[in-house]
Order: C-alpha cells, then structure tokens, then sequence
C-alpha cells in the first residue's frame, strides 16, 4: 500500500483505513492498565465484586464492569467528573452480615491522589440507607474492614450523622461503594469483597458446599433446604456463577428462579415524582440486565451440559464397543478401562436429559 505525501489528498473512493477510534483506543487502554495491576499483598478471596453492578442515577455517571488483574478478575469502578459530590454503585443481594461482623474489601487506585471511598448497606424491608464513614485511599492497594456493629454509620433515623450502627444487618438487600470524585473523574479497582456470616448464613454455605457434594441424594436435599431458606440465600447461590460443574450451575439457577432473583430494593411506598422517574427508569434498566445476564448464563450452561451429555453417550457406546471387538486387552488395563465407564454411566445418571424441542 501506498503512502500518502504530507498534503497529497486519497483518490475518490479509495479512503485510507482509518487508525483505531478514541473508544477502541481507550479501551485498549483500560484493559493493559487492568492487566498491569498487581495482586494484593494481603491474601484475597473472590466475593461479591463478581456480581451484577449499576451506578444509581442520582450521583455522578459511571461505569461498572469485570476486568482481568491483580492475579484474578476484578471490578473496575469508572466515574466521571459531575455536579454530585459522589458516584455510588449498588449490588441488589440478600444475605446477613454477624451482629459483631465485618465487611471487607481490597480497593486499588491507579492514581497518586485517589478520591475517597465508603461503604452503603441497605437494610430491611424498607430498605433502609445506611452510609459509612468515608476513608482515604493512598495509590496502589489499600485494605478496609468495616464494623457494622460501630457507631459511625449515618442514615435518615440518625439526621444523617455518623452515630449508629448497621440496622437489620441479618437483613441486607444491597451493598454500596460510594467514590467521591466530585468534578473530577476516578477510576478504582475492587477485590476481595467479603463479610462475616452471621447464624443463618453459616448454615447457607454448608449447604452451598453441600451442593457441589458427590453423592446426588446429598445435592438434591441441599437444593431443597436453600429453597427453604429463602431470599438470604441469594448472595451465596450467586457467588456460585463461577463454578465449572453445569449440574452445580443449574440447581443454584433452580432455587434462584424459586426463591426470586433480587430487585432492587425500593423506600416506603409514596408518591412518585417527576424527578424520581429517571431513576425507576435506570432501576428497570439495571434489572432487565441483569435477567438478561442470567438468561444467557443458563441457556449457555444448557448447551454445554447438553453437549457433554452427548459427548459422553458416545464414548460409552465406542468404549463398549471397543471392549467388546478387543476380547485380548491387557488385564488389568481393561479393568481400569471398565471402572472409568462405569463411573461415566453413573455420573451420566445425575445428568438431567435436555427438555424436548
């Protein structure tokens, strides 16, 4: 290809190929920054950054999204500079934190004068707002707990002062991370997102373990107790949208669809106004994503699942077959061979067939 002289102008209808646009470059961009970031120092567990994020309309715009660094995927917080003094991004769950418990989390900030960060617990059935106090985050990889049983907590009931502790933290329906970027634009990355399980959720994660147990009279009755336990299950039922077994994936998707995927959670019934109408707007929004999100999760685990039962019908009628033809096989080779058949028949047996066309 030819290179254009400075000034010289392309022949009609033989444009040159553009460069990369701003967005693709910023993208780009983005993704080596992520990629760049190291891990913790501190030892760090996978959490609730995983979930499904959006940024509340009445704040500063933003972006939430999963990005690949510090040894794992982390959630990436972008917001932009505007006339609030923060950007908040909500988590729509149901779990319970311990009385005396704490939430944790890992936060990194590329920038050498980070804004600062706090935490929000909505709570009860009239999902009650309850604000940290903000902390200062230093560049590179910060490290915070926050007491739900301290009374540095501010809500409506408080006069929206620091004063009280967490309220129903045995009943939280969304968790917050507030940047206060004011008028300029920040960008933070999450890990690490973790709490202290109060009674009921100890019992919650025995049986999300019991979930993924070998024996499948041990799974069904699992499946059946968490449906029990209800709306706090969601946030552990979540947390297993990373698991590689599809039979694992499509019970926690079954008493998910049971016990109901959480909305987001809504204030006292009154009247709505004009103003609150953008935000039920990007409520809805935020919802159909997610629903969305889940939708194509299941239907790809079905497909999967679907085609390694194929798969594995197959290699049981080759592999008998073959044992069948080759009446001379080694011994003890053959004996290996029809123990490993006999666990794939018996593990195809705990496969649900696909529902008919």
């Amino acid at each position: 290809m030819r290179l254009l002289a400075a000034g010289e102008m392309p022949s009609r209808g033989r444009l040159p190929r553009p460069a990369l646009s701003v967005s693709v470059f910023l993208l780009l961009l983005s993704a080596l920054q992520a990629a760049d970031i190291p891990p913790p120092p501190q030892k760090a567990a996978p959490g609730m950054e995983r979930g499904s994020w959006a940024v509340e309309s009445w704040g500063n715009a933003g972006t939430a999204e999963q990005a690949a660094g510090g040894g794992g995927m982390l959630l990436k917080l972008t917001c932009t500079a505007g006339a609030k003094d923060k950007a908040v991004f909500r988590h729509a769950t149901c779990f319970g934190i311990a009385r005396e418990g704490k939430v944790r989390l890992s936060v990194y900030s590329p920038d050498d004068a980070p804004p600062r960060a706090g935490l929000i617990l909505a709570s009860g059935a009239a999902a009650q707002w309850q604000e940290s106090r903000p902390v200062d985050l230093k560049a590179g990889w910060n490290k915070f707990e926050f007491l739900v049983a301290a009374k540095e907590w501010k809500s409506e009931a408080s006069g929206w002062k620091f004063a009280v502790p967490v309220a129903a933290c045995d009943d939280i329906r969304a968790l917050g991370i507030a940047i206060y970027n004011g008028n300029r634009a920040a960008v933070l990355y999450v890990l690490d997102l973790n709490y202290d399980l109060d009674e009921r959720g100890e019992k919650i994660a025995a049986l999300v373990k019991q979930l993924r147990n070998e024996d499948r009279a041990q799974r069904e009755q699992a499946e059946k107790e968490l449906v029990a336990c209800g709306k706090p299950a969601t946030e552990a039922l979540l947390q297993l949208g990373n698991d590689e077994r599809p039979e694992v994936l499509l019970r926690a998707a079954s008493v998910l669809r049971d016990i109901g995927t959480p909305a987001e959670p809504q204030p006292k019934p009154k009247a709505r106004t004009d103003a609150e109408k953008p935000r039920d707007n990007a409520n809805l929004e935020a919802a159909r994503k997610r629903a969305d999100s889940l939708l194509l999760a299941l239907d790809n685990a079905r497909r999967s699942l679907s085609s390694l039962r194929k798969e594995a019908h197959a290699e049981v009628a080759q592999g008998r077959a073959l044992l069948e033809k080759d009446k001379d096989m080694e011994t003890e080779k053959r004996k290996t061979y029809v123990e490993l058949l006999e666990k794939l028949e018996a593990a195809l047996k705990d496969v649900p067939a696909p529902p008919a066309q």
